[in-house]
């Protein structure tokens, strides 16, 4: 269940945060996970274990989210950490600074949220525009939980889609791949870097990665971003 506060949307919940505690119902630390409809707040979900040992989350019947297994190693090519100069630049474009951000509440990158109550990521691309990037510090004691680096990977992944959207669209998570590949840090600073892979009409994928200090990629992420129309 996700509480009120932790949305993407308005209304539902985010994707990160869904998807990471999804993948928790097994391996949380290389799991693809699909999103069939919003998620909702403050509702509980039903997880049920599928011959093929899938798992499906459901809300009064209703498929919401189904997990899975990687078929294989999540294999990405290789991102180069950015200069700090370039993070502060990619930062300064990115769509959550301004009154235009398509989800100003949003738990991973909202600019509307009181401090201390969401992640405050701002990913915004590099000169250009081949790729996208933000600073994260996770802020806290000990190793990140799983689920917390999914939703961090969540909206700067989605950052080629948002971009894309432009003013008219609406880019939603259809689907989030992650594989963690080594501890993160809670007090370290980390880079989240990403990139469009491919758009087939109104469905955009991404890849993605958390980066450390040292330049390596301490987990991949895949993700494919619906885009629906701001009027619908």
């Amino acid at each position: 269940m996700l509480n009120r506060g932790e949305n993407g949307p308005p209304d539902s919940g985010h994707g990160g945060i869904a998807a990471g505690r999804a993948a928790g119902l097994a391996d949380a630390e290389r799991a693809r996970v699909r999103l069939h409809a919003p998620i909702p707040l403050a509702t509980p979900m039903i997880a049920t274990l599928q011959n093929d040992g899938s798992h499906e989350l459901l809300v009064a019947g209703d498929l919401v989210m189904s997990r899975h297994d990687l078929d294989e190693p999540m294999s990405l090519q290789g991102f180069a950490p950015l200069a700090e100069r370039a993070l502060i630049d990619a930062e300064s474009r990115s769509f959550a600074n301004g009154s235009d951000h398509p989800y100003p509440t949003c738990w991973g990158c909202g600019n509307h949220r009181p401090d201390g109550t969401g992640l405050g990521l701002r990913p915004g691309p590099i000169e250009d525009e081949s790729m996208f990037a933000t600073r994260w510090t996770p802020g806290i004691e000990g190793q990140v939980s799983p689920w917390l680096v999914w939703a961090a990977l969540d909206c700067p992944s989605g950052a080629p889609a948002i971009f894309a959207a432009g003013q008219t669209d609406l880019a939603l998570t259809g689907e989030l791949s992650v594989q963690i590949h080594g501890p993160v840090d809670g007090e370290d600073e980390y880079q989240i870097l990403s990139r469009q892979a491919q758009r087939n009409g109104r469905k955009i994928t991404s890849e993605a990665a958390l980066v450390d200090s040292n330049g390596v990629t301490i987990a991949s992420a895949w993700s494919i971003w619906i885009m629906v129309s701001r009027s619908t």
